[in-house]
């Protein structure tokens, strides 16, 4: 660059010094732009997670006091349904022994009692034993003792709703409705499908 004057050489270096500054003034604009650009997406990515956090929390929330509720009602329902099954199946074997009551006042009962008496006895060659009886069929023992004058008769509580039970040495016969009505009550309440699954 040719020297001309001082004033030229102002102008110059003024421009230059311009030029220069704009430009840096420029790319210092652009770098605070990238910054607040940054920085606005980092905020706003931040405040994003944080909401998306908040709302996890609580849907978590939500769902623990739905499922806690959900519980309560499948419990109370278990229970109302366990306390219905319980009555059907008393309602059911009440009635059954109401007819086994009924049954053990006829002339067939007294048949059947003799039928499975004499198929034990005479099946196992049984000669002596004791026979346990309910109090309503002692109008049964003088039978009994005919047929059976080696085996001893008692009354006892072992059986309520009729039949027998037959002791002799290590055997034991239980023919009795308790026993029979015990099973079938078991075997009704499990296969009924009555039961509550878990």
């Amino acid at each position: 660059m040719p020297y001309y004057n001082d004033d030229e050489l102002y102008k110059y270096f003024s421009k230059a010094i311009k030029q220069y500054a704009i430009k840096e003034i420029r790319n210092i604009k652009n770098e605070i732009n990238e910054i607040k650009t940054k920085e606005t997406k980092n905020i706003s990515d931040d405040i994003l997670a944080k909401k998306e956090l908040m709302l996890i929390n609580s849907e978590k929330e939500i769902r623990i006091s739905y499922q806690e509720e959900l519980n309560h009602i499948g419990a109370s329902l278990d229970f109302s349904l366990m306390k219905e099954r319980d009555e059907m199946v008393s309602s059911i074997f009440n009635e059954v022994i109401q007819k086994l009551n009924s049954f053990r006042k006829t002339k067939k009962y007294e048949e059947y009692f003799f039928k499975k008496l004499k198929e034990i006895v005479s099946s196992n060659r049984l000669t002596d034993g004791t026979i346990l009886i309910e109090e309503k069929d002692s109008n049964l023992i003088k039978s009994i003792n005919d047929l059976y004058p080696k085996f001893k008769v008692l009354i006892g509580n072992e059986t309520r709703y009729g039949g027998f039970i037959l002791k002799s040495g290590s055997l034991l016969f239980d023919e009795s409705f308790d026993e029979r009505i015990r099973n079938e009550e078991a075997n009704f309440v499990d296969n009924s499908k009555l039961f509550i699954k878990g």
